[in-house]
């Protein structure tokens, strides 16, 4: 089994590996605020094939130790903001230090390495050129891959919208082994939401709407069935990394069970009422007659949900 470094965790604990004898390619940086055309080919700008390099620097200058963060040893401000717990900071540096320190070690010596040796961290840095690829059999190209994440000056594909990488990184960097698959998948994942979306508009186009508007897509409750598809397909390819899987996730989770269907319909009524104002939407949250449900129309819902007292009321205001 191949060898693999963690370069970056989430909040949930999901985290980013580099396997270690794989490729991994350089790509532009995916911008969901992006115009539409650009977001295809991931920019947020015209392409220009004339340029399109970005020299960025491997490690980071540490104001507060007067030395550059390496993130190669345990006084790194950077691994101990990823590695909270200090067992795993140490299972981290066995890694790095045997399969990164000891071979740059090879290749410029001790002195050059050392982190206060800033005529040499200054000029050492890596041109970014999207398609690029880095190859981690070899070490040098191993070292920069590693420096370059964990520094967030490349975004591993879908974890562009952290925080380290929406600050540093221009550009993003995915497993060449994984991308036919990642975009097979998201494939299928699109094709099914295209069908489920289909047959909903022939069975019930009220309940479409009603799931539409709760991932976000309103004013489509007396639309015609063109303008609805042309708006759910526009949707779709606006982010192939999440929107086709959320449509899936809503559908299952509100189509298919009782209690699901139910919590959509209360949804759907209160959002209605909150058109005719009977239901009130404010700083405090979502008021119906004059108590707060929860502070969103989701929450809400969940609130009446789980009260028959409620739930009568709603249907008796509703037949007003």
């Amino acid at each position: 089994m191949s060898e693999k470094i963690t370069v970056y965790k989430k909040g949930n604990g999901e985290k980013f590996e580099i396997e270690i004898g794989k490729s991994y390619q350089i790509i532009n940086k995916f911008d969901a605020n992006a115009l539409d055309g650009f977001q295809k080919h991931r920019t947020t700008k015209v392409l220009d094939p004339q340029a399109s390099v970005t020299r960025v620097p491997l490690a980071i200058w540490d104001g507060q130790k007067m030395s550059y963060d390496i993130a190669l040893d345990e006084n790194s401000t950077r691994l101990n903001n990823i590695f909270k717990d200090k067992e795993d900071l140490q299972r981290h540096l066995k890694v790095v230090t045997k399969e990164i320190y000891n071979k740059l070690l090879s290749i410029y010596g001790k002195d050059k390495l050392d982190a206060k040796n800033t005529e040499f961290w200054d000029d050492f840095c890596y041109h970014i050129t999207a398609d690029s690829v880095l190859n981690t059999n070899k070490p040098l190209e191993l070292a920069q891959l590693y420096f370059l994440i964990i520094h967030g000056k490349l975004a591993p594909v879908g974890f562009e919208s952290e925080n380290l990488f929406k600050k540093c990184a221009q550009f993003s960097v995915e497993n060449k082994e994984t991308v036919v698959g990642a975009t097979q998948k998201r494939e299928i994942e699109k094709n099914k939401a295209i069908a489920k979306f289909v047959n909903l508009l022939d069975d019930d186009k009220e309940e479409l709407a009603t799931l539409l508007e709760y991932i976000g897509i309103t004013g489509l409750d007396e639309a015609d069935e063109a303008l609805m598809n042309s708006v759910f397909t526009n949707w779709l390819d606006k982010d192939d990394n999440q929107n086709p899987k959320q449509f899936l996730e809503v559908y299952e989770n509100f189509h298919k069970s009782h209690a699901g269907r139910t919590y959509i319909k209360i949804y759907r009524a209160l959002k209605e009422l909150n058109r005719k104002k009977k239901v009130k939407k404010t700083m405090d949250g979502v008021i119906f007659e004059d108590e707060v449900l929860g502070k969103d129309f989701k929450e809400a819902s969940k609130t009446v949900q789980n009260s028959s007292a409620l739930l009568e009321k709603l249907a008796i205001t509703l037949d007003e």
